[in-house]
């Protein structure tokens, strides 16, 4: 059996956006438990922070503490890699990152898993966020990741768009 409550995010005093979701299944419950904090953006610290807590129901004792951001990557990526094995045509070559996060890095390892990426444009609000995933992601893969000037440069001669913010307002 399993259960997974509705989540529960709260609003704090400095606009951080503190998160609490629990779930139980089988012989173990827990919870990813985060902050999610805008002003971070563009900065050298992540705008998501947090912790998946895991007990076991025996004894109700600690069975693992992760860090959220790497399971919430990987999960997020993978979910996208699915999608465009399913939906992308199987020539799909040129990727189109709008956002330049710990996201986007996700996305474009998981990605490249399911499709042969050749190329990417990236861009973010962030000019510098652009630049160093550009940086960063041509020298891991040795493919060129060149930095769009707008989200409809971005686009515009892609295969594949993945959208990678938390923006509320349309690109």
């Amino acid at each position: 059996t399993y259960t997974m409550p509705l989540r529960s995010i709260h609003v704090m005093p400095n606009t951080a956006k503190f998160g609490f979701m629990p779930a139980y299944v089988g012989d173990y419950y827990g919870a990813k438990v985060i902050t999610a904090y805008a002003p971070n953006m563009g900065t050298e610290y992540p705008s998501h922070i947090g912790y998946v807590m895991l007990f076991e129901s025996e004894h109700c004792t600690v069975s693992a503490l992760v860090d959220a951001s790497t399971v919430t990557e990987i999960r997020t990526g993978c979910v996208s890699a699915v999608a465009t094995r399913l939906l992308a045509r199987s020539d799909a070559h040129k990727l189109a990152m709008i956002g330049a996060g710990a996201q986007a890095r996700s996305h474009l390892a998981a990605i490249r898993l399911v499709r042969d990426i050749t190329e990417v444009t990236v861009y973010d609000l962030f000019p510098a966020a652009a630049e160093r995933y550009a940086t960063e992601m041509s020298e891991k893969y040795g493919i060129p990741v060149t930095v769009a000037k707008d989200a409809e440069d971005c686009v515009k001669d892609a295969d594949i768009i993945c959208t990678v913010t938390p923006s509320k307002d349309p690109y």
